[in-house]
């Protein structure tokens, strides 16, 4: 396993990822990584190389430009290892199906992004990993998502799903942040999690201890919540709860004061609280 080094300063090619002097030991391959030590050259051009799969991306605290652009992700097939970034730095990447390991992410420094997008169809992603750090998912389909999955480390970690964002098949949080304002989570379930969900669809909803903001208009199919808090009351929109469940000490709030939200089944075991809809 070998590692190629960013320059990315060669005369008339600046910024171009496909070109061999702006690197150490030639364009990044499958057998090796590509580090950013240090510099401020982004990645701005070549960004569907010629070699699209890679070892690993490695971004040091040192380094201080970005890995693609907002309008022209870097796209690559595969990448084997994970995406770790250590310093303040927006990393744009586009991949796949191919990408046989799935994504793996860890940001050790607030501000530092990985922006991602999936292909569409038979390019889906199978599986992203936020072991620490703050991704945002634009487009595509992800089959699954794991963030902070048993991870030993304290973090704060985030996802958020934007306006028009993808969708994720399953969600799996233990710890961290989500923020959704667009996009679909078919099934999200969280542990120890804050959820702020504005809109877009997320219809199954299972949360341990967590604290979620329900504000989008999309319907909830079936809510499970065993402690923590359900909130839907700050947000006059009208929205539809098929089926919600409280468990132990769970408080839910469905009363926004309006009268515009329809609950169909509340059912509620242990000492928690309850807040029907306002007529």
């Amino acid at each position: 396993m070998g590692v190629t080094d960013w320059i990315g300063t060669d005369e008339g090619n600046e910024g171009k990822w496909d070109t061999a002097a702006n690197w150490t030991n030639g364009v990044p391959s499958p057998a090796n990584s590509a580090r950013f030590l240090d510099g401020d050259q982004s990645v701005t051009a070549d960004l569907t190389p010629s070699a699209a799969t890679i070892l690993g991306i490695f971004v040091s605290s040192d380094y201080t430009g970005n890995i693609g652009t907002a309008d022209t992700f870097l796209v690559l097939t595969d990448i084997t290892n994970h995406i770790d970034i250590q310093g303040g730095n927006q990393v744009y990447i586009q991949t796949g199906k191919d990408c046989t390991n799935g994504v793996r992410v860890r940001n050790w420094v607030s501000g530092g992004t990985l922006h991602l997008k999936t292909g569409t169809g038979a390019d889906d992603l199978t599986r992203l990993k936020i072991d620490r750090g703050y991704v945002i998912f634009y487009a595509g389909e992800i089959d699954k998502v794991l963030v902070d999955w048993r991870v030993s480390i304290t973090s704060d970690s985030r996802l958020k799903v934007p306006v028009g964002g993808g969708t994720i098949d399953l969600l799996e949080m233990d710890g961290g942040a989500l923020v959704q304002e667009g996009g679909t989570i078919t099934e999200c379930k969280a542990h120890r999690t804050s959820l702020t969900i504005t809109d877009g669809a997320c219809p199954g909803l299972t949360t341990y201890d967590s604290t979620t903001l329900w504000h989008t208009t999309s319907t909830l199919t079936l809510g499970e919540i065993h402690g923590g808090s359900f909130d839907a009351s700050g947000d006059g929109r009208a929205k539809t709860i098929d089926e919600i469940r409280g468990h132990g000490d769970a408080r839910i709030n469905t009363d926004n004061g309006r009268g515009t939200i329809t609950v169909t089944t509340a059912l509620i075991e242990g000492i928690g609280e309850y807040i029907p809809p306002s007529v």
